[in-house]
Parts: C-alpha cells; structure tokens; sequence
C-alpha cells in the first residue's frame, strides 16, 4: 500500500522491469495520464505470457472505465437535441418557475395579513385599549371603583394566568359588528364592560355559522346556573311531573311533545333567553324527549340556525296557534297574547283538550282582562270555558328573573266536558288587531 503521490515514482520502476508485471485493484483510483493506478500497488516476477495477458485485462477495463467517465462528464452539458426533449425540459422550467411564483405571492399575502393586523385599528386589542381609556376617563366610573382602575380579560385561570378578552365579530342587515366583555376593577368595587360596534372592515362570517360563540355561550351558561341554584327549575319540573303523572300511562305515550310560541328574540332580549334555557332544561327530562316545534315570526337567521342545531324543529307557516295536539303537549308560551291562547284551546276544542299543558300566563288573570276591558265574550268563550275546567299550579323563586316568569304559572286539564259543542255557532274565532 503506498501514498498517492508515490505512485507515478514506483509505476515507471515497475515497467521498467521486464520481468515484472502491475496488479491494479479498483479501489480509490488514481490516474496518471491515460493509466488509472489503485491505491495498493505490488510488483512480482512472472513469465512474459503471463504479464501480457494481465496487461490485455487492464487495458480493456480501463477502456471501458474512460468511456464511462467521458459519457457521465459529457451528458450533462448536452442540450436537448430533439423536440419531445426541448418540450420536457420547457415543461420542467415553467413548473419551477410556477412554484417559485406561486411560493413569492403566498409569502406576499401572509405578510399583508399580519401587517394590516398589527397596524388596523379595527384589531380587537387596539379596540379593547381604548375602550378602556373611555371607561376610566369617565368620572362617575372613577367615583364608583374608585382610583386606580385596571382592566382584565377574565378571571385568573389555574395557571396563574388572566383570560384573554371575549369578543365576538358577525354579520348582521350587511354591516359588520364586534362585540367584547372584558372587567374593571378599582380600589372600592369590580364592574362588567360590555360593548358593541360596527366595523368598517371586510365581512366576517355571521354568527349564524357559529351558534357556540363566545358572547352567547357566556350569557346562556349564565342563566342555566342561576335557573338550577334558585330551585325555580325545580319547582316547574315537579309542577309539570304532577301535571303529566296521568296523561302519558293512559295514552301509552313514553314522552310528550313540546310546543313552543312567541319565545322573542332571545338573542338580543335576556328575558326571552331565560325562557329558553329553562325550556332547553326541561326538554332534557325524558318526560318530554318527544318532537320539538317552535316559532316566532320575529326570529332572524341567526336565531334560527341555532335552534335548528339544538334540535328544534322550525314551524314554516304562521299557525296562529291553531295545532292540534293529538299526543299530551307541553305549549310553552310565557307572556304571549291571550289570542293566542284561545286559539289553541279552539283548535282542542273537542277531546284533544285533555291532551295539553300550558306553561305561561294565568287563565284567570286573562280571563278578567276581558271582562274588564269589554271585549266579545263569544269570541274568548274557550278562554273563558277553560279557566272553569283547567287546574293552576303557580311557581315560585320567580322574583330573581325580572319579567320573565312574572305572574307564570302551569294549567293543564284532568276531566270536564268539551269547550265548546260542533255547530252552526261553532266558528273560528276573529280578532280584528291580532296578527
């Protein structure tokens, strides 16, 4: 074994001799001039036939070694020679040439988007910010928390950490708003921000498409807790359990359906959002996992699409509370017209009245509004018929809710002749300023 730069020495001493003949091994090669010399190099004597025949085998490998080195030197620097191969390569240099297009106007994008972000004063952080210098610049603020006055987005986690800022961004009539909830506190007292705007800025997805957001979420859990802490579900469930107890075994129905009419706008109305968590509460009893139907014509497309996700079914014509309940019924209906009432009574007129159950308004209570008001007594009769027939069970802890159960209570019916008997008097009734 020798050093490569001892090679071209010991390769002219080993020729010079005639009786010796070169061993190559192909390992590491290293070429003086047209002859190619490996690293382990040996000299020995042999006969002359010998010596020829083992320089014919080199000179055949190294033939055929040049010719591939000169090919692999060669063929790169080649052009394309016919036109399936200039086409190929052309279509190999516009595909790199898209990628790197397409890679710069990506890149382009993703740094307008943060750009535009960090410096829009439409950001939610930027917004936040100053709605925050309004609220402590104000001085009756100042005098109701007292100085100094911080901001926070929520309470500390388990971390150790404050929640970011809750807020919210939807479509609504084709403008763009934002709504957030963050908290104050001074040195005497805490408070609650609640604050919505309208944006100029691109469209955002409307809520519609997101019914589990941040703001509405945060109301409904709100109220959820407060209905189960206050005993006022409580007290309706087991109102409604003894109203129930002899329907459902006697018609050989597991579950009852429910009815909903004129909940209101309960996204922007807490009251009406009130009703609907006890309502969704109730409906998670398996006394009444039958069909659920609901409407309110003021209903917006936001409302909508969250009541369908919940499981709702949407009634797609104005009824005007004329359904029959051919199953026992639970018609959840706090605060609507009494219009409204006697129309589901007229439409039940007949046997089906053993059938419902009434969660709202006092049959008695409307009754006497007629009487006091002077209205047409025929028209209200299956009103009147049933505040006779009808049981009252009033509610309790309804006080902590504002207006939305006041005066509420569950009626339902356990025996008694018709309202009303099928004749030439036995018409629809007609109101002439109730739509």
């Amino acid at each position: 074994a020798i050093c490569y730069r001892h090679a071209a020495v010991l390769f002219r001493q080993v020729c010079s001799s005639p009786n010796s003949i070169l061993i190559l091994h192909h390992h590491c090669p290293y070429v003086i001039g047209n002859v190619r010399v490996g690293m382990c190099l040996s000299g020995r004597n042999s006969s002359t036939n010998s010596k020829d025949k083992s320089l014919d085998k080199y000179n055949e490998t190294q033939s055929s070694d040049s010719t591939v080195i000169n090919r692999l030197l060669t063929d790169d620097a080649k052009a394309p020679a016919t036109t399936v191969q200039k086409i190929t390569q052309a279509s190999k240099d516009f595909g790199y040439f898209s990628i790197v297009v397409a890679c710069v106007a990506v890149t382009g994008v993703i740094v307008y988007c943060i750009v535009s972000e960090l410096f829009s004063n439409q950001r939610p952080s930027k917004i936040y910010s100053n709605a925050f210098k309004l609220v402590k610049a104000h001085p009756e603020v100042e005098l109701i928390l007292g100085n100094p006055i911080k901001a926070y987005g929520g309470p500390i986690t388990r971390r150790g950490r404050r929640r970011h800022v809750d807020h919210l961004e939807y479509e609504k009539d084709g403008k763009n708003y934002l709504r957030m909830k963050f908290y104050v506190e001074g040195s005497i007292a805490k408070g609650t921000v609640l604050l919505e705007m309208q944006q100029k800025r691109k469209k955002r997805k409307s809520i519609a498409e997101d019914d589990e957001n941040c703001y509405w979420r945060v109301q409904y859990e709100r109220y959820k807790n407060k209905l189960l802490h206050t005993g006022l579900f409580e007290n309706v469930l087991s109102s409604l359990i003894i109203a129930m107890h002899d329907k459902l075994p006697q018609l050989s129905v597991s579950s009852a359906d429910v009815v909903c009419y004129g909940l209101g706008a309960f996204y922007e109305c807490k009251d009406a959002l009130c009703q609907l968590v006890l309502l969704e509460l109730l409906c998670e009893n398996a006394m009444f996992s039958g069909k659920k139907w609901i409407f309110d014509p003021i209903f917006s497309d936001v409302e909508k699409n969250i009541l369908v996700s919940k499981g709702w079914t949407l009634i797609a014509e104005n009824e005007r509370g004329l359904r029959l309940a051919s199953v026992p019924t639970l018609f959840y209906m706090p605060h609507c017209e009494r219009e409204l009432y006697n129309n589901v009574l007229y439409a039940n007129r007949h046997s089906t009245f053993l059938n419902l159950v009434f969660f709202g308004n006092s049959f008695k209570v409307m009754s006497d509004s007629v009487v006091e008001e002077n209205e047409n007594l025929t028209t209200f009769r299956y009103l009147l018929n049933a505040t006779q027939l009808a049981k009252e069970l009033p509610l309790s802890n309804t006080s902590s809710f504002g207006e939305a159960f006041y005066a509420t209570c569950i009626q339902y019916f356990v025996s008694g002749e018709n309202f009303c008997c099928q004749g030439e008097n036995d018409f629809p009734p007609h109101y002439s300023d109730f739509h």
